[in-house]
C-alpha cells in the first residue's frame, strides 16, 4: 500500500494527509487534554477518549460477527481483517461444542 505521506519529525509514513495531520500532534509538547483518571495529557480530543476507555473499560466497537468488542474503531478494523481473528457466532459454538463433546469421557455400560 502506498503512503506518500510522511512525517517530517520521525520515520512514519500515510495513506491519508489527515492520518499525518493527527500523528504530527503528537510531536508537539501542548498537550491540551487532561484524563480525569490519571492525570496523564494528551494532544487531542479523539486520543483521550480512547485512553479513557483504558480506565472504565468502555468496548463500543462490536463485530457483527463474532459478538467480540473493541475500545478502538482501528482495533475492530484489524479484527474483521484478519481471517484467524473471527469466527462467526456460530462456527464458535459449534467448535466449543465438538471440543466438549471431546472433553467427555465415554461411558461404558
Amino acid at each position: 500500500p502506498l503512503r506518500p505521506y510522511q512525517c517530517g519529525h520521525c520515520s512514519l509514513s500515510f495513506s491519508q494527509p489527515s492520518e499525518l495531520r493527527n500523528h504530527v500532534v503528537t510531536h508537539s509538547s501542548d498537550r491540551p487534554f487532561k484524563c480525569g483518571y490519571c492525570g496523564r495529557a494528551f494532544a487531542g480530543a479523539t486520543t483521550l477518549n480512547n485512553h479513557i476507555r483504558t480506565h472504565t473499560g468502555e468496548k463500543p466497537f462490536k463485530c457483527e460477527r463474532c459478538d467480540r468488542s473493541f475500545t478502538q474503531a482501528t482495533q475492530l478494523s484489524r479484527h474483521q481483517r484478519l481471517p484467524n481473528e473471527c469466527k462467526p457466532l456460530n462456527e464458535s459454538s459449534e467448535s466449543i461444542e465438538r471440543s466438549q463433546r471431546r472433553a467427555r469421557p465415554k461411558q461404558t455400560d
